[in-house]
């Protein structure tokens, strides 16, 4: 037996040491929420009930009153000079406009000659909250009719109207009417103009009117929480934290609601870190976090896989602190959680929660499972990797859990977890079945993520039908994701037929893209900035972005090359990126089975066209 020194002994025993396996830290303590000491604000609720207040259920101020969180609200509340137990929202009857009377909802029926302008603008707010452009048009008529001259306060809430059924044409033709009017648009005024570009992701006109106001004096605050808003929808993060910090800077401290989109601006690029310390640095200064920020926050801590015990403290420790209520949000936020984990079986108990909340006299008819759920589900079975494609049980992060299917239909899931691929996708197909008899619509997403689940396990049998038969059967449009998952597909099979229509198809859907939004030499600039805008919005809900038309062409050049078809995956990458139609170039690592194929069927003509295109794409501008 040899003998070792002490030195030898000592350093072994600090090499042992430090090789040992430990376990991970929690990121958030389980006493995080209450060591910040917040006070929670749940929006959802009656306020009347202190425990859905979100006051800590041990606190001893639980009877003082709660602030509420501000809304993104941009008209003027015609209601300020009333309190609130007193306020009441007025409904006008004009169905005919020569009636003599007028009756406002929980008021005695009145003549006209006893209404007030303030009266006819409450009306007019009540008519922007209902979304009743037509009414308010009537009742703008019926006030020159007995010579009540309409005040800038009426035409902002007429705008404010149209602003809410997304017609921006007449929000922009009822702001010129003011001007008509020799009226002077209020601060309020250009706030409902602001808004209603930024619901159409015209971003540009938006900060057009909004450079035009700022240095104006009382610059209302939701005027910032719009343009935050639009920006972070618009993917535009970086200008969104430019809003943020010149508002914080210049103009107000941030409230509830402007913490909350940055906080989702934050989980939209897994900056989860400065999410938190967003929230931290909102209860500093003694804001009240809602139900909002709370399903935000989870949301941030779901979008990172290292963060995926958090998402779940954080929602325990406010349930258990706060009598925190989870909505259906709450619930398909960490289900996409155990989509990006590929944690079915905390998946599957998300469900049968929801399920059981339901059907209880818990259920308040927001805890409804809804598209966004099937589709993360259909997700997290597509990530699952069952345990016969693990080298062992013990290497998975988070044991196995059997679900008790007594809480749910017992042909929705198998009895036990899903051990093979066949079995994932067996499961997956009853749960499809179950949601089309629960009347749920099926959308793009939803088909596109079911398709994925037989993809991504490997199922190849039922692919085409889902593809060619049942995208057709429930008149859904595929998307740029359909074509991925599809190419995808061929690249598993290597089935270069397919894989050839699949493409040509999708060139289709980019070409009918491209001509529904293509503007013509007559139309006028508003006409072309719609059409820009809805361009934009399209780009986002149907991923035709340049990113995911990028992806698609690398993974088409590496489905080519797997296929021997060297040639046209050449082909493919230098009429996309060396003529310029997509400017993000690719890396070597991303086309790195085109350069092996090349070394294996050693076409050195090929390897060399391959790596003098890169070099190209990569190499560095020229100073100037």
């Amino acid at each position: 037996m040899p003998k070792y020194s002490g030195h030898e002994i000592q350093a072994e025993a600090v090499y042992e040491e430090l090789s040992r396996t430990k376990p991970s830290q929690p990121k958030i303590g389980p006493d995080y929420l209450e060591k910040l000491r917040i006070r929670f604000l749940d929006t959802r609720y009656n306020r009347e009930d202190p425990r859905l207040l979100g006051v800590p259920l041990d606190s001893e101020s639980e009877n003082q009153s709660v602030q509420s969180s501000s809304a993104v609200d941009t008209t003027e509340n015609t209601n300020t000079d009333t309190t609130e137990n007193t306020k009441t929202d007025t409904i006008v009857d004009i169905a005919t406009t020569d009636s003599t009377e007028i009756n406002i909802t929980g008021q005695e029926t009145v003549g006209l000659n006893s209404v007030t302008l303030k009266d006819f603008e409450d009306v007019l707010y009540a008519n922007a909250l209902a979304k009743r452009p037509m009414e308010a048009e009537q009742t703008l008529e019926l006030m020159k009719k007995y010579n009540i001259t309409p005040s800038v306060k009426c035409y902002t809430h007429l705008m404010d109207t149209y602003a809410n059924v997304h017609d921006i044409n007449n929000v922009i033709s009822t702001f010129k009417r003011i001007q008509e009017n020799n009226l002077i648009p209020t601060m309020h005024s250009y706030a409902v103009i602001i808004k209603a570009f930024v619901q159409e992701l015209r971003m540009d006109d938006a900060f057009v009117i909004f450079n035009s106001i700022k240095k104006m004096d009382g610059l209302p605050q939701p005027i910032f929480s719009s343009l935050i808003g639009g920006c972070i929808k618009s993917n535009q993060i970086d200008k969104a934290w430019d809003v943020f910090d010149s508002m914080r800077l210049s103009y107000h401290q941030a409230d509830e609601v402007t913490f909350s989109l940055m906080i989702h601006a934050c989980a939209k690029r897994g900056e989860t870190e400065r999410a938190l310390n967003l929230f931290e640095e909102m209860t500093d200064y003694q804001l009240y976090p809602t139900d909002v920020t709370f399903n935000t926050l989870i949301h941030a801590c779901a979008k990172r896989p290292d963060y995926f015990d958090e998402a779940f403290s954080l929602l325990h420790q406010m349930q258990d602190n706060y009598g925190f209520h989870p909505d259906i949000i709450t619930y398909n936020t960490l289900l996409t959680a155990c989509a990006r984990k590929g944690n079915l079986a905390k998946a599957r108990l998300i469900f049968e929660t929801i399920m059981e909340k339901e059907k209880s006299d818990e259920a308040t008819g927001s805890l409804v499972p809804d598209q966004h759920t099937y589709r993360s589900l259909f997700w997290c079975y597509a990530n699952y990797q069952p345990p016969s494609l693990q080298k062992t049980r013990a290497a998975t992060t988070t044991p196995v859990i059997e679900s008790n299917n007594a809480l749910v239909e017992a042909s929705v899931f198998l009895p036990k977890m899903p051990e093979m691929r066949s079995e994932v996708v067996q499961e997956s197909t009853l749960l499809f079945n179950y949601m089309m008899n629960q009347g749920i619509p099926l959308t793009t997403h939803l088909l596109t993520s079911y398709l994925g689940v037989h993809v991504f396990q490997k199922q190849t049998a039922n692919v085409l039908h889902i593809y060619d038969t049942l995208f057709t059967q429930y008149g859904v449009e595929k998307d740029v994701t359909t074509y991925f998952d599809m190419l995808r597909f061929c690249y598993m099979t290597k089935d270069k037929t397919l894989t050839w229509r699949v493409w040509e198809e999708y060139q289709d859907f980019l070409e009918k893209r491209r001509l529904a939004y293509q503007t013509q030499a007559d139309d006028s600039l508003i006409q072309q900035k719609s059409i820009e805008a809805s361009r934009l919005k399209d780009q986002l809900e149907s991923g035709w972005t340049e990113d995911k038309q990028r992806e698609m062409v690398i993974l088409m050049a590496n489905t080519l090359a797997i296929t021997d078809d060297l040639k046209h995956s050449l082909s493919i990458l230098r009429s996309h990126f060396h003529s310029r139609q997509l400017h993000k170039i690719p890396k070597f690592n991303e086309v790195q089975t085109v350069y092996t194929k090349c070394i294996q069927l050693e076409d050195e003509e090929a390897k060399n066209e391959l790596v003098i295109l890169c070099k190209k794409l990569q190499r560095k501008k020229p100073r100037p």
